[in-house]
């Protein structure tokens, strides 16, 4: 094999290949010349924010109302902003999303522009991801179910119809994107995963045109320059990236064009190296006859070499035969073994069938020794018993014959001491002891249930007392409060303020201090700048309570506001004031009055500005809470035709009043002791409402103080009675009792009488006693001498039994181990197999070795003959007359090499290294050259695709100016206005004119009125979004800027022209009620009213 490699080819071969190819190479570059090079057609798409993928089959591969893939199903946010645990489902085309302020809606848009990759400074909502954690946790999860179920699915048969994107944020490490199948599956965690389905879909998140947060839209909706709105518009349609990055081509190809001179200049000198190879090689051709001789002499050692690999492969082939004899063989052996352990494994099985009918029959002898064995011992335990009875009879009768023996000794004492006889009717003594001692009972009794009686009512008297003191304190200090109050009034240094915190004054000069850091001055305390009118002061109580929560709170204007009061009122050490987040403003509020018979909370209550007045009426819904002071009259007025009215207020007393909803729900309220809301227009007002309240509270508690008197007499009256009552029973007790001593004490001296005859019946009763055991001993004599002759015959079929299960054992026994020989057998036979397939695996793998080594050689060997075969065919090897010894073959090739090696020291240099250098200049040079040409084709080739697609964009940017413009005009003439869209591409401005039915003149649309211009502005921006064609668009509060006729308007021209849209779905957040505004019965425009987060607000929400 070594003589192959430093084989070396004769110098003519190769100076007639160097001579054909440059031949070859001027016939190229002549025919080149004469023909101009083709043009390869190239094909250009229109630029556009859809995926080719979306783009195919518009017509065909979807029906016409179905939607195509790629729109967000669902919205899931996990402690996420405002939202703790949020889910929202989305419809396929046009979605309004209403709710109030604060409310959370805007956080929706954030979760999707940064579920699906945005960054957090492109939602003005912080400058990173972790301040839209929800606070107080951890972590934030956004997860978003993507459509894919439609035509234009993402390998649908990975994700199935759904395409699940979850995106985590945490505290304390880099938030990580998750991308699952509708099964929960996830796929990838790589956020270049998540771009390609967002890019597949034709979602441009980072386009500030498609996702229009508040900022955004503000931005956009009040573009005043014409510049503004060209700008927006070609960030908007992409044109304005395209514009920049085709610059920047042509930059780049006029750079490349200029450098083109160096490497022309490179290649001349390459040229130049390879000439002076290829006249170097020329001169070795005088060492021609030793180069041959050489060659033959290596061509030679490698034929020798060839039928030495031959004889190998022999070699090999004979010991894969030996190898395969030997598997034969391991086979037959393997085969012996399995047709044994087969016989044995059937022979096993019969036996195994024994043991189980034997396992039986030991089983049926087991229960019938058990059997016997439970005769035999409830036997024994029966007999055992008697015997205990026995002595137990025995031990009976010795201890009523001792017993007999002492009473005829008391007895015969007992009559010696009656011999003297005593006085008095025993009888009549003990009756009426008896009596006595029932009354006495009786009346004990009595006792204790008037001592009940007596612990209850100075129990009643003491929390009576208890109660009265409490209640008249805290009159009292309210009353002292209403006076300090009401002194300060009429001196003048009263500060209403500090009935809301006392800390309040602190807290407003930290907001002054603090004005410049927010967006909004902070407005409040609320009830600071609303009074009660002169005329509803009997109300001012209920209504303060109605209101209590929003008269004691701020209002600010956004999240951030919100955020620095808090931390002020940290600061102040003020708790429990609430903070409204509303952006005030001002409205007609006549139009919410409602026309009732009664009067609302909003007739009683004057304003200081009609923007706390606007606040009050669209928080509080204070004009649809009428007051009516007869509780039954608001529950019948309730239940009838009550229109709007949603809540009623009546009066209780001057602590308490109702509150009734819906003419079935009751509650009762009391009311705050502080007050927080003014009374009429002046200070006389409210010191006149304080005196008012302290005569009220004084007259209460003299109406306390007489209702607890009168109770507290009766108490007592009934306490003096009981005690009475027991007096006179513990005096009859007493005097019963000293009739008992004596009736006692006289009976005492007759009762040896009856002693005597007691002593005599116990006397018969032993004797009676004695006799039944004396007939007991014998029946349990009889009864222990049966059993004995019974339990005979048991013991006997015990025995019989007991024998029958030990052979039924042995028998088993020998069975088992019959099955444990065939079973050792059978694991030798098996272990005999295991070394045999041991050792034709051992075989086999000798086999598959040695034909690896066969392929190798063979494959040597064919190198080898092909190599040969170049040089000189076998013939004139065999006809020559060189050796067939390998080493003398040797010898001869260094001989000639050294011959070869003067002739080189001669030129100076080896012809290895002539050859080596040629080879090496020519390819450097060929290759620089072809480069160099495909360089050039190159830069031809992009200057021509530059100068095409400048062209393709001047078309396209006509085309999509007209197809705003279009778009424009239509949305004009749903308002029944007419205009234009006039576009300057070269001075970068864009201009809207509009006409008026009752102008007809066309003028700039900075010159209309603000609700006209606001619905241009809207125009403009459906106008943009026309040739955009992105698969999800939103925009957050678009009318912002409208008044009501023209957000109906506007309100109406979105849905008219999006709701029937099924490539692209748009999301528009408004905090207006959409369903109030316009009427929309169309089954493709999904409403989502989100109701308030977790937070006190008085709003309500409906779904």
């Amino acid at each position: 094999m070594d003589s192959v490699s430093t084989a070396k080819r004769p110098i003519e071969e190769v100076d007639n290949e160097l001579l054909k190819y440059t031949q070859k190479e001027n016939e190229e570059d002549a025919q080149q010349a004469q023909e101009p090079p083709a043009k390869k057609r190239r094909q250009f798409q229109a630029m556009t924010q859809f995926s080719a993928a979306t783009q195919k089959g518009d017509g065909a591969g979807a029906g016409q109302d179905e939607p195509v893939a790629g729109f967000i199903k669902k919205v899931v946010l996990r402690n996420f902003m405002s939202h703790e645990n949020f889910e929202l489902t989305l419809g396929p085309k046009l979605n309004f999303i209403v709710g109030n302020n604060g409310s959370g809606k805007s956080a929706i848009l954030t979760a999707i522009t940064i579920g699906l990759g945005g960054k957090t400074s492109d939602t003005n909502r912080g400058s990173k991801l972790t301040d839209l954690i929800r606070e107080g946790t951890h972590s934030a999860k956004i997860t978003l179910h993507m459509d894919n179920a439609h035509h234009g699915a993402y390998m649908p048969e990975v994700y199935g119809e759904t395409i699940i994107i979850e995106r985590n944020i945490k505290r304390d490490s880099t938030a990580a994107f998750s991308l699952k199948t509708e099964n929960g599956k996830t796929i990838s965690t790589k956020k270049k995963d998540v771009q390609a389905v967002i890019d597949y879909f034709a979602i441009p998140i980072s386009n500030p045109m498609c996702f229009l947060s508040q900022d955004a839209a503000r931005r956009f909706l009040t573009a005043s320059t014409s510049q503004d709105k060209y700008h927006h518009f070609m960030k908007g349609t992409l044109l304005e990236d395209t514009k920049v990055n085709l610059d920047k081509a042509t930059v780049v190809n006029q750079n490349s064009q200029e450098n083109m001179s160096l490497h022309l200049d490179l290649v001349r000198k390459l040229k130049q190296e390879y000439l002076d190879a290829k006249a170097l090689a020329r001169e070795f051709n005088q060492t021609n006859d030793l180069n041959e001789r050489k060659n033959l002499l290596q061509a030679k050692s490698l034929l020798v070499d060839i039928r030495a690999n031959e004889t190998s492969v022999a070699d090999l082939k004979e010991r894969i035969n030996l190898n395969n004899k030997s598997v034969e063989k391991a086979n037959a052996r393997i085969e012996s073994r399995e047709a044994k352990i087969q016989k044995y494994s059937s022979d096993e099985q019969s036996v195994e069938k024994e043991i189980e009918e034997q396992l039986l029959v030991i089983n049926e002898k087991e229960q019938k020794f058990q059997e016997a064995k439970q005769q035999i011992r409830e036997t024994r335990d029966a007999f055992e018993e008697e015997k205990d009875n026995e002595k137990e009879v025995n031990s009976n009768i010795e201890t009523c014959q001792k017993k007999i023996k002492l009473l005829n000794d008391r007895i015969a004492k007992t009559e010696k001491e009656l011999e003297k006889e005593l006085g008095g009717d025993r009888e009549v003594m003990k009756a009426q002891l008896e009596q006595l001692e029932k009354e006495i009972e009786a009346e004990q009794s009595s006792i204790s249930a008037l001592t009940v009686q007596y612990e209850d009512l100075e129990n009643e008297e003491r929390s009576t007392i208890h109660q009265r003191e409490t209640e008249v304190n805290s009159l009292q200090q309210s009353m002292n409060a209403k006076r300090s109050e009401l002194s300060k009034l009429k001196s003048g240094n009263n500060n209403f303020l500090l009935n809301f915190d006392r800390n309040i004054n602190k807290l407003l000069e930290e907001i002054n201090r603090n004005r410049g850091k927010f967006q909004t001055a902070p407005i409040g305390p609320l009830g600071n700048m609303v009074s009660i009118k002169s005329d509803y002061k009997q109300w001012a109580k209920i209504i303060q309570k109605y209101l209590s929560t929003t008269i004691g709170s701020f209002v600010v204007s956004n999240m951030r506001d919100e955020q620095l009061l808090r931390n002020l009122m940290r600061k102040c050490n003020i708790r429990g004031m609430g903070v409204l987040i509303y952006k005030i403003k001002r409205f007609d509020t006549s139009r919410f009055r409602i026309n009732c018979q009664y009067p609302t909370v909003f007739d009683a209550l004057e304003f200081d500005s009609p923007d706390i007045e606007s606040l009050f009426v669209d928080v509080t819904y204070l004009e649809k809470v009428v007051l009516i002071p007869d509780r039954n009259e608001a529950r019948s007025f309730l239940r009838g035709d009550s229109g709007k009215v949603r809540l009623a207020l009546a009066l209780r007393d001057h602590n308490s009043g109702f509150q009734l909803r819906g003419g079935y729900q009751l509650d009762t309220i009391s009311y705050d002791s502080q007050i927080k809301i003014k009374m009429g227009s002046s200070n006389d007002d409210n010191a006149e409402y304080i005196a008012q309240s302290i005569e009220e509270d004084r007259r209460e508690l003299e109406n306390i103080k007489s209702k607890y008197e009168g109770s507290l007499a009766e108490v007592r009256q009934k306490v003096s009675s009981i005690k009475s009552d027991i007096y006179k029973v513990r005096s009859g007790i007493k005097e019963k009792n000293k009739t008992v001593t004596k009736l006692t004490i006289n009976i005492n001296k007759v009762v040896n009488t009856g002693t005597l005859a007691s002593l005599k019946s116990d006397k018969e009763d032993q004797e009676q006693a004695l006799n039944g055991y004396g007939n007991a001993i014998e029946e349990l004599h009889q009864k222990l001498a049966d059993m004995a002759a019974k339990a005979e015959p048991i013991k006997h079929k015990y025995d019989e039994v007991r024998n029958e299960l030990n052979k039924a054992n042995q028998v088993l026994k020998g069975l088992k181990d019959s099955v444990n020989s065939r079973t050792s057998r059978i694991e030798q036979y098996r272990s005999d197999i295991k070394e045999a397939e041991d050792k034709k695996n051992y075989h086999l793998s000798q086999i598959e070795s040695i034909n690896k080594n066969i392929e190798t050689l063979m494959e040597g060997i064919q190198k080898q003959k092909a190599y040969l075969n170049q040089s000189i065919s076998v013939e004139e090897l065999e006809a020559s007359d060189l050796p067939d010894d390998q080493n003398i073959l040797k010898q001869e090739l260094a001989k000639v090499s050294r011959d070869i090696q003067r002739a080189e020291r001669s030129i100076g240099i080896s012809q290895d290294k002539v050859v080596e250098l040629f080879n090496a200049s020519r390819k450097k040079y060929k290759d620089a050259e072809a480069s160099l040409i495909q360089v050039a084709d190159a830069l031809g080739k992009l200057q021509e695709s530059i100068a095409l697609r400048l062209l393709n964009y001047d078309s396209f940017l006509k085309f999509t100016c007209l197809e705003a413009t279009k778009d424009f005009r239509e949305s004009l003439r749903y308002r029944k206005l007419t205009g234009m869209l006039v576009f300057d591409n070269n001075k970068s401005e864009l201009d809207m004119q509009v006409s008026t039915p009752n102008d007809k003149t066309e003028r700039n649309v900075d010159t209309l009125s603000g609700g006209e211009k606001s619905y241009s502005q809207m125009s403009l921006l459906l106008a943009t979004w026309k040739p955009m064609r992105s698969r999800i668009i939103a925009l957050d509060e678009f009318d912002v800027y409208m008044d009501q006729v023209n957000r109906k308007v506007g309100t109406g021209l979105i849905v008219s022209k999006l709701k029937d849209n099924n490539r692209t779905q748009t999301i528009i957040i408004t905090p207006q009620d959409i369903g109030k505004i316009t009427d929309i019965n169309d089954t493709s425009v999904k409403i989502h009213r989100i109701k308030d987060p977790k937070r006190k607000n008085n709003s309500t929400n409906q779904n």
